[in-house]
């Protein structure tokens, strides 16, 4: 961590990190416990599962993911739309080259049309294939079969049996010949050259395929339930994969059973149980997958989460949409100050959000990170969020510690990469959807965002801030640097676990103690704790004059080891 992002030291905190009351004490190892509840639709029943021994294999194999969605019959006249259901148990059953296999109105469409080409008549087909349920596909087929370059070659004499290929090609267009002005069925074009050998086969399976399938796969492969749990899995892959080999951090998936979450967030059911949840199981951290744009639904829930993390002092991390600015992603990273954008009428929410108390546990990260490349395929993009959730997993496993996240020596690594045209003209490869500048990206933290970035032709994102949403009201220049840290992510992990450790000491004192004494066992149990930051850690407790309702009180100054934020020193008070 770099002197620039490291918090400053110095500053008293008088606030116990917003009240010790609000959190359920628990116990802290040697090294502390982090505990992640992500939040999403995942295809499956409406449930939470425990992932923390889970690998991406595992998961998916156990959750019972089927996706299921309604498109456009491209195939028949009956019925209008077919009902689509895509069970989803391993990393393959979400390549979109797996699709046309696994819908079974698609393999029978594709026997159809290799039926024809057989054969070169309609009039072995069985009754299905004859019926609504196929019949644009196989009436599109048979116009090809009597085009007038077909009829004239139907009736030339075979040379010789070797011939016979030959004149079966001469009714399709073979790839690389010169296009006729009545070209044949392309699913006769894919039996044939099949049948050629390596030479002649058509480029890929798309291009062998008469155009109903192809609008067919399309229809399901580009339908936004499809990408939302494709993304959805993705993402979790690359959650689950920032984790290292050794104990791993408790993780928990909260499946919406196909609800998007602002549609959840509208249910006050769901909000309830969230919130009892949350205040019960002492999450460390709350991700939520899927990105949140600018509309009154969006707000509305992103005001429900930032209540929620303040009542139960979680922090919970979320997305912005690609188009959140208003403007697509490429044009606001060409920007110098596009936190202007956010200045305007459509963001007003925004501002007001930022406004309240609650926005301090809210953590809203920006720019879309490549998680398919596509090869002939649009790339699919994914929540900023989730790289923020495998660098907290990252720095778990280097460091013990989740405060690990800042800098191009904390990134993600291994990451898909696009081609982005940048200023100039120039054009770079980059997992992620916009190529931001570090010193913007430091800007729009300000401005209560957490944007990724990245270094050209490389396959990594990192963060250089790690801000809340929450804008504090008129302070000085020194402390809005100072609480630029404190409000940070990685404060606010640490915060969490000091106050956890202060408040279950504090209860357990023993009657009638002395002050001195007090301080010694609070001493002792926030020094088991912040031994584990590394060499030249250090923590002091010393009593203070007694506050205003007579409560007894203590000065508490730590220093973390170097191996945490740099090693930064800090203060706080508490009350016992």
């Amino acid at each position: 961590m770099t002197g620039e992002d490291r918090p400053l030291g110095g500053v008293h905190l008088n606030a116990g990190f917003g009240g010790l009351q609000s959190r359920t004490p628990h116990e802290v190892a040697a090294a502390p416990r982090f505990e992640l509840l992500i939040v999403g639709d995942f295809g499956g029943e409406s449930r939470m599962s425990d992932l923390t021994s889970e690998d991406i294999a595992s998961a998916l194999a156990g959750h019972g993911a089927v996706i299921r969605f309604d498109v456009p019959n491209h195939l028949g006249s009956e019925p209008p739309a077919l009902a689509i259901a895509l069970p989803v148990r391993s990393l393959r059953d979400l390549d979109p080259g797996t699709i046309a296999a696994r819908v079974p109105e698609i393999v029978k469409a594709e026997a159809i049309a290799a039926e024809i080409a057989r054969s070169g008549s309609v009039a072995g087909l069985d009754a299905e294939a004859k019926g609504p349920r196929f019949d644009k596909l196989t009436a599109a087929l048979a116009g090809q079969l009597r085009t007038p370059r077909q009829a004239a070659a139907a009736t030339a004499p075979a040379a010789a049996e070797d011939n016979s290929l030959d004149s079966l090609l001469s009714l399709v267009d073979v790839p690389g010949a010169p296009q006729q002005a009545d070209p044949a069925s392309a699913a006769i074009s894919a039996f044939l050259s099949s049948t050629r050998g390596p030479q002649a086969a058509p480029s890929g399976a798309s291009a062998a395929r008469p155009d109903a399938v192809t609008r067919q796969i399309e229809a399901i492969t580009r339908h936004p339930a499809w990408l939302t749990a494709e993304a959805a899995w993705r993402g979790l892959k690359l959650v689950l994969s920032a984790r290292g080999r050794g104990t791993k951090p408790a993780l928990k998936l909260w499946d919406l059973g196909g609800e998007s979450i602002t549609d959840a967030l509208a249910n006050d059911g769901f909000i309830g149980a969230l919130a009892e949840t949350a205040q019960e199981a002492r999450w460390s951290a709350i991700l939520v997958v899927g990105a949140f744009g600018t509309s009154a639904a969006d707000f509305e829930a992103l005001r429900h989460l930032a209540l929620l993390g303040y009542a139960s002092q979680t922090p919970v991390i979320v997305s912005l949409a690609a188009g959140f600015f208003g403007k697509p992603a490429a044009e606001v990273a060409a920007m110098d100050n596009p936190a202007a954008l956010l200045d305007g009428p459509a963001h007003a929410a925004w501002r007001g959000l930022r406004d309240r108390p609650e926005s301090q546990f809210l953590f809203a990260a920006w720019n879309d990170v490549v998680l398919r490349a596509g090869e002939g395929q649009a790339p699919l993009w994914g929540d900023a969020g989730l790289v923020v959730a495998a660098q907290i997993l990252s720095s778990l496993s280097r460091s013990g510690w989740p405060t690990e996240i800042l800098g191009n020596q904390n990134p993600v690594e291994g990451l898909d990469v696009v081609e982005l045209s940048v200023r100039g003209g120039k054009t770079i490869a980059l997992p992620l959807c916009a190529a931001l500048d570090g010193g913007v990206a430091r800007d729009l933290a300000r401005d209560g965002l957490m944007a990724l970035v990245g270094r050209a032709d490389r396959d990594q994102a990192w963060l250089v801030r790690a801000a809340a949403v929450h804008q504090y009201g008129a302070v000085t220049d020194e402390m809005k640097a100072a609480m630029e840290g404190f409000a940070g992510l990685p404060f606010r992990f640490v915060s969490s676990l000091l106050e956890s450790v202060s408040r279950e000491r504090v209860e357990t004192l023993p009657r009638g103690i002395s002050d001195h004494d007090a301080a010694l066992l609070i001493e002792q149990a926030l020094s088991d704790l912040v031994q584990t930051t590394g060499p030249g850690a250090a923590v002091t407790v010393a009593p203070t004059a007694a506050s205003q309702d007579g409560a007894r009180a203590f000065e508490v100054s730590v220093t973390l080891g170097r191996e945490v934020m740099g090693g930064f020193g800090f203060s706080f008070d508490i009350e016992a």
